[in-house]
Order: structure tokens, then sequence, then C-alpha cells
């Protein structure tokens, strides 16, 4: 005879490995969006902020650091869905019996839906922007647009070019084009020479 509630059961036990499987890779993946997002983030306002001292222009010291608010924004909302996705993993690992198996009810875990005020604080969106790992990045960011700005107007210099080093290399140039080469000197001297060798020849024939 065989045992229909041993297979049913191991048949329950893989599935729920699955489920399980399928919460932990979207996890994965938002943390992998939110890792992107942040090398794409240092790339433009980098990009931004060095065109900006090479020009010496206030509004793309503005652009750099304004630039920074939608991937903050877009980062915290792949924070917020990933700590909703683990709330789902662990209520799921403690056996939650009004959580259907491959549903993702990540409704539930709103601060309307939060039992404690801790749950509440874990699942609000600007609670999400402000922490630690959100706000400090991209205001670091934000904080060095200001400083590279402020030292562009101690020193002009460093986004500009300076005058006086123009004007020596300009200088320099029509002095370098006034002078005749050490070539066009070595060839002039065998032209001479060669003249005067070939005047010889033609007087000593003569005689």
């Amino acid at each position: 005879m065989v045992d229909v509630s041993n297979d049913i059961a191991d048949e329950h036990n893989v599935s729920f490995l699955k489920y399980l499987t399928f919460i932990q890779d979207v996890i994965t993946r938002m943390n992998r969006n939110a890792f992107q997002l942040k090398g794409w983030s240092i790339t433009i306002v980098a990009a931004l902020a060095a065109l900006a001292v090479d020009k010496g222009s206030l509004l793309l010291f503005i652009v750099a650091a304004v630039a920074t608010a939608p991937f903050c924004f877009l980062d915290a909302y792949y924070l917020l869905m990933e700590r909703q996705f683990r709330g789902l993993y662990n209520d799921v690992i403690k056996g939650c019996s009004d959580i259907k198996l491959f549903s993702m009810p990540i409704n539930r875990y709103t601060p309307k839906e939060a039992k404690t005020n801790e749950e509440k604080i874990k699942y609000t969106y600007w609670r999400v922007v402000c922490s630690r790992s959100v706000i400090w990045f991209y205001g670091s960011m934000c904080l060095l647009c200001v400083v590279a700005f402020f030292v562009c107007l101690k020193w002009p210099l460093l986004s500009q070019k300076s005058p006086d080093l123009d004007s020596r290399r300009i200088g320099a140039a029509s002095v370098d084009c006034s002078l005749p080469r050490y070539s066009e000197l070595v060839d002039k001297d065998f032209e001479v020479r060669r003249s005067g060798e070939e005047s010889f020849k033609w007087e000593y024939k003569w005689k």
C-alpha cells in the first residue's frame, strides 16, 4: 500500500522551498538594482561636477546637486520593496497560515497594516529615504558638489585657464617661428660652399 501522506508532504516541502527561493530572488534583485543605481548616480554626478569645474558654471553645479534627488528617491523605493519582501520571507518561515503558497502579499507590509510602531517606521517611505544607507550616500554627494563650488569661487584658476600662461605660450610660439631653425642654417651654409666650389672650378678652367 502506497503512503500518500508522505508523498503529499514531500511535494509540499519542495513547493515551500521553491516559494522561499522566489522571495529570496526578488530580494536579491532589489538589492542589485539599488547597488547599480548608486553606481550610475556617482558616474553622472561626477561627470556634471567635473564639467562645472572646467567651465566654472554655477548652473552645472546646481544641476549636479539636483541630479542626486531622483536617484535618492528611486533607491529608497528599492530599499522599501526589499524590506517588504524580507518581512514576507520572515512570515513565511514562521508559518503564517493566512499567506497562501506562491503569493506575494506585500500590501500587508505597509504603515497602515503594521502591528507595532517599529514596523510602522520600518515600512514608511520617508523613513526609508532618511535611512543611513540612503541619506548619507546622496547627502555626501550633494555636499561634495557644494564644496567644489566654493573651491572654484575661492580659487577660480583651478577651473579656468590662466591668461599669463596662454600669453607665455603665444610668445614662445612667436619667438620659435621668428628664429631660423638649425637645419635651415646648415642647408644654406652647404649651398654657399657648393656655389663657391663651382665658381672656383670655372675660374680654374678659364686659366
